[in-house]
């Protein structure tokens, strides 16, 4: 599945990283910003696979708005991932699955 291959591309291997404006960012600063990605992922598979569209869509639209607000900060914690392709999937979900898809 789709949310399945996105939570394998977020596994958190970090090390110190430093911020967009090039200050050093913590492994625990950045941690935080991957685990609070990660266990949104987390629910929204759960909840995709109960079927529970509407948290499903809350979930997609949490993960996506974390991932638009602080997308130079995870490019610099994980350089290799495609941020804006992630968000983009996440944003689909609510188009698919739920009436009201207003998320941008």
């Amino acid at each position: 599945m789709l949310i399945k291959f996105i939570l394998l591309l977020i596994a958190p291997t970090l090390f110190t990283t430093t911020t967009s404006h090039g200050k050093p960012l913590s492994k625990e600063a950045a941690d935080n910003y991957l685990h609070e990605i990660n266990k949104s992922l987390e629910i929204l598979e759960s909840d995709l696979r109960r079927s529970n569209y509407n948290r499903s869509c809350l979930e997609a639209t949490k993960a996506a708005k974390i991932i638009k607000k602080n997308i130079q900060l995870l490019k610099g914690i994980e350089p290799y991932y495609n941020w804006a392709d992630i968000r983009g999937v996440l944003l689909e979900i609510p188009k698919k699955y739920c009436s009201d898809s207003s998320i941008k």
